[in-house]
Order: structure tokens, then sequence, then C-alpha cells
């Protein structure tokens, strides 16, 4: 049974600049307004951040799906410290992050995924994110991209695409 919540939002249990975090196993992605961090084993571990590259300014991050859990923060013994009925959703969008294009991530399985959804006639060549703090990259036998980081391995899924309409993908 998988207990995690989803992605959790920021009401002042984590620093500043992150809005949601979620957590698989021991792999741990944080998501702030400019990019996202993921880091794997038990803290302090490096993060790897994973930032898309010519975004349009002023991207909207917002929670989707919102999930029945909530977590709660009893953190020391002063309860105005304490966060309570922290919401939680079961996808994270970065709204507008080029201009007609929706990052979205969610939780899969024992990680993450994520989708990049564009409107109608944009160009996905447009679209670019670099890996800062990996130490190396490569095209698996499958068509995965493999990202070498401090703990372990993300793997990224061949891409794919498919067009959705009337609610179901093609």
């Amino acid at each position: 049974m998988d207990l995690c919540p989803g992605f959790e939002a920021n009401v002042g249990q984590w620093p500043d600049g992150v809005r949601f975090l979620a957590r698989s196993g021991s792999a741990l992605l944080m998501l702030t307004a400019e990019e996202a961090f993921f880091a794997l084993g038990a803290p302090p571990v490096p993060k790897v951040r994973l930032l898309p590259l010519g975004t349009k300014p002023g991207a909207r991050l917002a929670g989707r799906k919102r999930m029945l859990a909530r977590a709660n923060y009893f953190i020391g013994d002063d309860p105005v410290c304490w966060r309570t009925g922290v919401p939680s959703f079961a996808s994270v969008a970065y709204e507008s992050l080029y201009p007609e294009v929706t990052l979205i991530f969610r939780r899969s399985g024992g990680g993450f995924e994520y989708d990049v959804v564009l409107e109608p006639h944009v160009d996905p060549q447009d679209i670019r994110f670099r890996f800062d703090g990996a130490s190396g990259t490569r095209i698996d036998t499958d068509g995965s991209l493999v990202v070498t980081i401090p703990g372990g391995e993300l793997r990224q899924p061949r891409p794919f695409a498919y067009q959705r309409t009337r609610g179901r993908a093609h």
C-alpha cells in the first residue's frame, strides 16, 4: 500500500522557495517557481536540478486534483510552528511555462513522471531542459534518458506523443 500523500503544498513547513514537495521511496522531488530538484537517499544528499531553458517569465505553479490525504507537522513544542491539515495534490502543473505549454509532474509507480502538454501548433523543438548537478547522461537501449546523480540514477522513459480528443489519447 502506498501511503505517500502526493504533492504537499508548502504552508511554512519547508524553506520559502519550495512550493510543493513529493516523496516516493528514497526519492524526493521539490518544485520551486523556476525549477525542479531531485534527491535520492537519506539527507543530506546533493540535489539535481531540472531547469527548463528559455521559459516565459511568470509561469504559474498550481496543484491539481486535491487529494483527501492531509499531512501534519508537529515540529518542536511551540504550537505556533506546527502545520496541520497540509493539503496534497495528485499532480502539480507549471502553467504557461512556455507560451501555450504546461509541464505537469505526477507520481507514477515508484517514482515521478512529467508530461509536457502543448497546445496546437506549438513547436516541441522550442522546449529544452538542462540537468544541473548530474555527473552524466546517456540514452539507454530502450530509448530512456538515464541521468547519473549522487545516490543513483534518474530514468526518464522514452518520450512519446499523443493527441487528446474527446477525453481520449490517440
